[in-house]
């Protein structure tokens, strides 16, 4: 990309009804991220994730699309399936969100690009990644403020 080149970041508000028509009629969608919900696994407007159609049922700590009442689109995991609604949460959260029906399911993440390198879904290490972040989501306050405060500490200490 040249310097004088601006790179555009689409609403995903004005995209979600061709990306819903792309998953519905068997197609993948490769999507930029955007918002923290889902960092610090997903980063916003760096990280991208491909999606495919949700032709099967999803199971707990995938990432599913799916689109909520309003029409937003989100990518949240799974915490757990109940009554045919499943509980999602992004990984930058504490509250779970109840219930996302079935039906509102669009699509299910099978890779994720971070920091230019591709990893699929299907990973064992994103797998216990998912699985560990998944079970300690009570504690994710905490850990983050410590994460973050390292990560100060340690800037401040190699940038001397």
């Amino acid at each position: 990309m040249m310097d004088t080149e601006k790179m555009i970041q689409p609403d995903m508000q004005e995209f979600s009804p061709f990306i819903c028509e792309i998953l519905k009629n068997g197609g993948s969608a490769r999507i930029t991220v955007t918002g923290s919900s889902m960092w610090p696994m997903l980063k916003d407007g760096t990280d991208s994730v491909l999606i495919e159609p949700a032709n099967r049922e999803v199971k707990k700590w995938e990432l599913p699309l799916y689109q909520r009442d309003d029409g937003a689109l989100i990518l949240h995991r799974v915490m757990k399936k109940k009554k045919g609604a499943y509980a999602m949460c992004g990984d930058n959260q504490l509250i779970v969100e109840w219930p996302v029906r079935a039906d509102q399911i669009i699509g299910i993440a099978v890779e994720f690009t971070r920091k230019g390198k591709t990893t699929r879904c299907s990973n064992i290490l994103y797998r216990m990644y998912a699985a560990m972040w998944s079970i300690v989501r009570p504690y994710r306050f905490f850990i983050l403020v410590i994460y973050k405060k390292t990560i100060i500490i340690t800037k401040r200490w190699f940038n001397k």
